[in-house]
């Protein structure tokens, strides 16, 4: 699970009070699948098999990966599209 941005989730009081365009928002910012995943040297690979996404599910992905202090940084194979995770506590 993680958010996609900078920024936390939009916030609402609740689901009952919340617009079509809040819950959205939030939806958006959300990206949520489980599934297994391999580490080998510094390859990870995921495979997803849950998904908040259908055409997610059984789709595999590789990253090269890095840890720099609080800082993970996954770079995907082949695409080179990078995603910076920082830990939180």
């Amino acid at each position: 699970m993680r958010i996609n941005g900078t920024g936390p989730l939009p916030d609402y009081p609740s689901n009952d009070k919340a617009t079509d365009a809040d819950k959205v928002a939030v939806f958006n910012a959300l990206y949520l699948n489980t599934g297994t995943y391999t580490v080998t040297a510094k390859m990870l690979t995921t495979k997803a098999m849950v998904a908040k996404s259908a055409f997610v599910i059984g789709a595999s992905n590789q990253y090269e990966f890095a840890v720099n202090g609080e800082v993970l940084v996954l770079t995907q194979k082949p695409s080179g599209a990078v995603i910076k995770l920082v830990r939180l506590e």
